[in-house]
């Protein structure tokens, strides 16, 4: 059975439902040569720069030091789109010890069928069609899909979140 840490769940759905993907042409380098304002490269670098801060990070956690660095870097990151309340010390406190805790005690880790569980339940609290109803099947594939290509595009020279 496939499980999740916390903050991959969340960055998922945050990806999928709440940002637009980049096309593939947007490297440094094919911003420079068109006619993009030099602060879309700026924000461009400045996004990729911390992607790889952030995968620096995620892949280093040995203490609950190291997993609240983690939460902050992405509640950075993410701030104009996240709720206010993650801006609560409180909040991204108990974030970064969920996140150690699954890096420690994989039991820890969140099972596909409970994000599943919870996305129907929301899906049908907000009166969303059949189709937004998911399998666990489904959010293997989709998280299965989605670390491949990032894979992919990471190893090609771009790397975002």
């Amino acid at each position: 059975m496939t499980r999740w840490g916390f903050l991959s769940a969340l960055v998922l759905l945050c990806q999928q439902f709440c940002f637009a993907q980049q096309p593939a042409q947007n490297s440094e380098a094919a911003m420079i040569g068109s006619n993009v304002p030099v602060s879309s490269v700026l924000t461009y670098e400045q996004h990729r720069q911390a992607a790889i801060r952030i995968n620096e990070l995620a892949g280093r956690i040995q203490s609950e030091a190291d997993a609240s660095a983690l939460v902050s870097e992405i509640a950075a990151l993410f701030a104009k789109e996240l709720p206010h309340a993650w801006a609560s010390s409180s909040i991204r406190q108990r974030v970064a010890h969920a996140e150690y805790e699954t890096v420690g005690n994989p039991a820890r880790l969140i099972p596909d069928q409970r994000i599943v569980d919870v996305w129907n339940q929301y899906v049908k609290e907000i009166g969303a069609s059949d189709e937004a109803i998911v399998s666990v099947a489904e959010i293997h594939n989709m998280r299965d899909g989605s670390f491949t290509v990032a894979q992919l595009m990471w190893a090609r020279g771009n790397q975002t979140i």
